[in-house]
């Protein structure tokens, strides 16, 4: 599953780094977050804050997205 989850996060590519040609496996440490955080979450809205607040820890400022820019990306990994 953390290997479907950084797929998905590599496609959307939330702090753009695809273009500094980084591996696919770059958004795997916040996969793993990610994963773990499922069995907590009851819907969408509450996987996006938490999405939210993962990338906002690991990455600090450059991380500009919000709660609902993130609702796409955690409807994608519930459908998972």
């Amino acid at each position: 599953m953390t290997e479907k989850i950084n797929a998905l996060l590599y496609e959307w590519d939330p702090i753009d780094l695809r273009r500094s040609h980084v591996p696919p496996d770059e958004y795997m440490a916040e996969a793993k977050l990610i994963e773990k955080a499922l069995t907590a979450v009851q819907n969408r809205l509450q996987l996006a804050e938490v999405i939210h607040g993962i990338f906002l820890s690991q990455c600090g400022t450059i991380f500009t997205l919000s709660i609902d820019d993130c609702l796409h990306v955690a409807q994608r990994i519930l459908a998972l």
